[in-house]
């Protein structure tokens, strides 16, 4: 049986120039505010969250998921 890939989005995020690649969002600040205050939720999703989506991807409850992508972010896609 071949591997199955289930793709999951999160928020695009532009870097920028000169920005630590291992910085996490901690150098976008006012950036990362302003951008997650459009969303549904009102803030940044933490890193736990990114991943449950991913586990469940991953997991066999998600057997008969195909061809589908799941955004994790916090609702801007339907705005």
């Amino acid at each position: 049986m071949g591997r199955r890939v289930r793709p999951a989005r999160g928020p695009v995020q532009r870097r920028r120039a000169g920005a630590d690649r291992h910085g996490g969002t901690a150098g976008t600040g006012e950036d990362l505010t302003a951008l997650a205050a459009q969303a549904p939720t009102g803030r940044p999703a933490a890193p736990e969250e990114i991943a449950e989506g991913i586990t469940f991807l991953a997991s066999e409850a998600a057997s008969f998921v195909q061809g589908a992508v799941l955004p994790v972010d916090g609702g801007r896609v339907t705005v």
